[in-house]
């Protein structure tokens, strides 16, 4: 069982996820892509270090939904809302 929280860029937020990573948590986390490419690579990278994983927020809805095992309906993921 997960939890599902949404968080600003409230406090040390970089610092929660690595934390919570090392004590055996990790978390799923939506972020966008950083520029330059190589930079966004890198950070995600560390990022990842710990155990969490990162969706880019582009497609970000149909990846958050196979995270949580949750079943869809194709014409809404389709349709642009």
């Amino acid at each position: 069982r997960g939890i599902i929280c949404v968080a600003g860029h409230l406090g040390s937020f970089e610092l929660h996820g690595l934390v919570l990573g090392l004590l055996g948590e990790p978390m799923t986390v939506i972020g966008r892509s950083l520029k330059p490419d190589w930079f966004n690579r890198w950070w995600n990278r560390r990022r990842e270090l710990s155990g969490n994983k990162i969706i880019d927020r582009e497609g970000a809805f149909k990846k958050t939904l196979k995270v949580l095992n949750l079943i869809y309906c194709n014409f809404a993921i389709k349709k642009k809302i």
